[in-house]
Formats: C-alpha cells, sequence, structure tokens
C-alpha cells in the first residue's frame, strides 16, 4: 500500500471563493451557468461550458516557493478573487453538478433495485442463488473501477446457471 508523507505533500492549490456578487447577477450567472451544462449534456462539447468557467474565475498567482523548493501556503491578505471575478457563481454551478450527480446515482440505484427485482421473478430464483452473483448485481458497470456493464447474452448465461450448494 502506498504511504503519504507529509513532507512530500504540498499546500495544495485551493481557490478562494468571495461571495461578493451582487444576488441578482449571481442568480442570472447561475442560470447561465446551468443552461450551459444542459447545452453540454446534448452536445457533449464543453468548450462553453469552460469559457464560462474561466472567464468568471479571476487568474490567481501560483504560490510563492521557499528554499528547498517547497511551495509556501497561499497568502492570508485578501479574499478570494478580490471582487474582481464571478467565483461565487462558479461555486453555484459546482454546487449544482454535486446535486446533478446525486439525483443521477439515486436513479442508478432504483434502476438497478427494479431489474433485480424484476430478474428474479422472472427466474424464479434470488440473484444470490446464481453462480455470477457480483457479476449481475454490477450489471450497469462501475465507471471508477473501469469494470463495463454486461451484455445481455452474458447477463442470461448466468441467470441459467444456479450456483452449487
Amino acid at each position: 500500500m502506498a504511504q503519504v508523507k507529509l513532507r512530500n505533500v504540498r499546500q495544495p492549490p485551493i481557490r478562494r471563493i468571495a461571495f461578493t456578487t451582487p444576488p441578482n447577477e449571481r442568480a442570472r450567472l447561475a442560470e447561465e451557468g446551468r443552461r450551459l451544462y444542459a447545452e453540454y449534456r446534448t452536445s457533449w462539447d464543453e468548450a462553453r461550458l469552460l469559457a464560462w468557467v474561466d472567464g468568471n474565475l479571476t487568474p490567481q498567482p501560483p504560490f510563492p516557493t521557499r528554499e528547498g523548493g517547497q511551495t509556501a501556503p497561499p497568502p492570508l491578505a485578501g479574499e478570494g478573487d478580490g471582487g474582481r471575478g464571478h467565483s461565487d457563481a462558479v461555486h453555484d454551478l459546482l454546487a449544482h453538478l454535486a446535486e446533478q450527480m446525486i439525483e443521477m446515482h439515486k436513479a442508478r440505484q432504483a434502476e438497478m433495485k427494479g431489474f433485480l427485482a424484476w430478474l428474479e421473478r422472472e427466474i424464479g430464483a434470488p440473484v444470490d442463488a446464481l453462480t455470477g452473483k457480483s457479476w449481475i448485481g454490477n450489471y450497469l458497470g462501475d465507471y471508477r473501477r473501469g469494470s463495463r456493464r454486461c451484455r445481455s447474452t452474458s447477463c442470461w448465461s448466468c441467470c441459467a446457471r444456479p450456483r452449487a450448494s
């Protein structure tokens, strides 16, 4: 197992968010960001969405380095982007994306639960009694592990082979 040593970890470049955009402007920008995300979901062209994000963030200087090549923490003076950008609108878009991810995960879980219940009714046996139960239980695949979704022919072949007791 890999170990992380504190001396090897530098200060991560965490952007400070300045919640300084006037509420009406912030709501307008947040709506624009959500619209661009919806546009991205249909076109799969992220250029406009990323340009919007870049346009609403102000460049921040790189962290100065200390002697020996260690990175110094960001200065505490000044808040966020100093009111020159709209980092709070980008924050709102990221919060929206997090909500979308949660909703998609819930929908995926509900779909899997419904499919497995249907499958058990169809074959007349619990999924736990099948040879490929873990494979069937993960029929949609897992992008985090790089596993692909199973093909219907493979899925049905597992259903035909009850596990030996």
